[in-house]
């Protein structure tokens, strides 16, 4: 740790008179009305009539209240040095890691993740509002955020309704505000953890996945040419709703299923989803008939098959 650093500056020729016994009285007077810092006022005496220990007890407080260079965040509590600077009970001076380096940590590797590009593209702010039920989708979106009931948001039903956006554009608000969170695909996810399952490394992956604090799992139960799930994607998707909705973590979840759907494939996950969502009334934003594909939409404004079937 640094020590204290006395500048050539008028307060800093004044400090090294009062230490070295040249100042007059009229000058340390003057020093205390006008010239000591805030660390100093903490202390309550100004640094040439501390003790070593206030002295010490100054640097760390000079420390704390220095800017640092970090990206990812602004935190006002290490100010963004990522360290916070402390005496122990017999007098040794230490730092410890500030709380934010973890979200500092957790946004730069989503930075770095295959994801990034997604990340930076979909905002609530650039999500196409040209339809009724796009502005009620982005609201209650808005509003799971800012609420602590439900734990889950699950954006159900049809492909190209723009359930992806609203789901990074939610994740990545509750990374900003300084939650880890872990953004994986259904597709690639269960067919890792159904080849390994015999492996050293899957019961690490399960566990991430239940206990990360914020979870996006894209495309839930997806299947390639419309297949039905298997028993097992069945199993592994109740595993991990299951844990998650039981600690109350903070979940989102996108899919081609409407809750009718899911209900047919498996009453029990539908139910869990249900709970934690609070059902279509809150947090089950179901996108069925009465939306369209806005991918293909904007392909072909008169609403029609842009490929003439």
């Amino acid at each position: 740790m640094a020590a204290a650093v006395l500048p050539e500056t008028k307060r800093g020729r004044l400090i090294k008179a009062c230490i070295n016994g040249t100042a007059t009285d009229e000058m340390r007077a003057y020093y205390k009305a006008h010239l000591m810092d805030r660390e100093e006022v903490m202390i309550g005496k100004p640094v040439f009539e501390m003790t070593r220990k206030e002295f010490r007890e100054y640097t760390i407080y000079c420390e704390n209240a220095a800017y640092g260079k970090l990206e990812g965040g602004d935190c006002p509590k290490c100010r963004n040095k990522g360290l916070l600077y402390g005496l122990s009970e017999g007098g040794d001076e230490y730092a410890e890691e500030c709380s934010c380096m973890e979200a500092r940590r957790a946004k730069q590797t989503l930075a770095d993740s295959e994801y990034s590009a997604l990340l930076r593209r979909c905002t609530f702010t650039r999500y196409t509002l040209s339809h009724e039920w796009q502005r009620a989708a982005l609201g209650r979106c808005k509003d799971w955020l800012r609420q602590r009931r439900y734990p889950f948001l699950y954006l159900g039903g049809r492909t190209g309704a723009g359930k992806t956006h609203l789901a990074v554009s939610a994740f990545a608000e509750k990374v900003r505000m300084g939650m880890h969170g872990t953004f994986v695909n259904w597709r690639t996810e269960s067919e890792w953890l159904k080849y390994h399952k015999q492996d050293a490394g899957y019961e690490k992956q399960m566990n991430g996945l239940k206990r990360t604090p914020l979870l996006l799992l894209d495309d839930l139960l997806w299947q390639p040419k419309g297949a039905l799930p298997t028993d097992e994607d069945l199993r592994l998707a109740k595993e991990i709703v299951d844990a998650r909705l039981y600690n109350g973590r903070l979940t989102i979840l996108t899919g081609n299923y409407l809750l009718r759907d899911l209900y047919s494939l498996s009453e029990e996950l539908c139910g869990r989803l249900a709970e934690a969502t609070g059902g279509e009334e809150k947090f089950a934003l179901l996108f069925g008939a009465d939306t369209v594909n806005v991918r293909l939409e904007r392909l072909d404004d008169d609403g029609t098959c842009p490929f003439g079937v």
